[in-house]
């Protein structure tokens, strides 16, 4: 390991050490602080996406983007349960986004109308509805807010990912996809996995109940979330930019931080919903 790699390593274990501790403690100690936590990632996340597209992107255009799942998260504080939110409220934030999307469409100052519009309903897709869905499933069909949930998600997704890095690094030959990602590897990908079924049954173990279990949570997750590291790595390549951001020293941006997880909350929730058994598996 050279003296880059491993002052990177150090960066990424200091930013580990310090902001595991913070979404930790933000997702534990109320509904408040975790819808605090979901709106300001998603929100800082489809900015930093529309930074790097390349596109010059005019305040209007910023305010456009940014006000539907801003308003959409504000509405959620009014009322908790994700679920209940009064029809008039939902009304209020379609008509937002539709007048977002006129905005963008017809600003001026922007060079590229038809590619900021679809931009716009990119980053609506790709990032605020994964955060909007993590954001419901905490909670019970009753409305309380269960951070079991989320906190085992995110064990399983920081599992996937971290431990797919260390064995790639340790133990990585075959490439996966060196045409999307060079140094993602087929030894990391299946490191990656392993850990992450190993840790979904430790988790069934201690928090077991209900129709579904952590195991079938782990297999969808260590399936999806290195899919999703392979599209934000697309999506980079695409727009010649080798890190989303600058934010996490070690880590790069937040997308480089969230990609399996933006892949894998809507997979959890088309199978939780699928089932029609969302109830009985966070009905602790």
């Amino acid at each position: 390991m050279n003296l880059k790699s491993e002052k990177n390593l150090l960066f990424r274990i200091m930013t580990a050490v310090l902001g595991i501790p913070l979404v930790l403690g933000l997702l534990y100690f109320s509904w408040n602080s975790f819808l605090m936590l979901c709106g300001v990632l998603s929100l800082a996340c489809i900015w930093e996406f529309l930074k790097i597209t390349g596109i010059n992107h005019s305040r209007k255009f910023m305010g456009a983007a940014l006000l539907p799942p801003t308003l959409a998260w504000l509405a959620f504080m009014s009322q908790p349960h994700p679920g209940k939110i009064p029809e008039w409220t939902l009304v209020f934030i379609l008509a937002v986004i539709l007048l977002s999307a006129m905005v963008v469409l017809f600003d001026e100052s922007g060079s590229q109308p038809i590619q900021s519009l679809a931009l716009l309903v990119f980053t609506g897709v790709y990032i605020f509805l994964p955060f909007g869905l993590f954001y419901r499933l905490g909670y019970d069909p009753t409305g309380n807010y269960n951070f079991k949930i989320p906190l085992g998600i995110l064990l399983l997704v920081w599992c996937s990912d971290t431990l797919a890095y260390i064995t790639g690094r340790l133990f990585g030959k075959r490439k996966l996809m060196p045409s999307v990602s060079p140094s993602k590897t087929l030894e990391g990908a299946i490191g990656g996995f392993v850990f992450t079924i190993g840790l979904a049954w430790y988790l069934q173990s201690i928090w077991h109940q209900g129709t579904y279990d952590w195991r079938v949570l782990g297999l969808i997750i260590g399936i999806a979330c290195p899919i999703g590291d392979l599209v934000e790595s697309r999506l980079k390549r695409a727009l010649e930019v080798k890190d989303s951001g600058g934010i996490l020293p070690g880590h790069g941006g937040l997308l480089d931080r969230f990609d399996g997880f933006l892949l894998s909350i809507p997979a959890i929730y088309i199978y939780l919903e699928l089932g029609n058994q969302l109830q009985f598996f966070i009905g602790y």
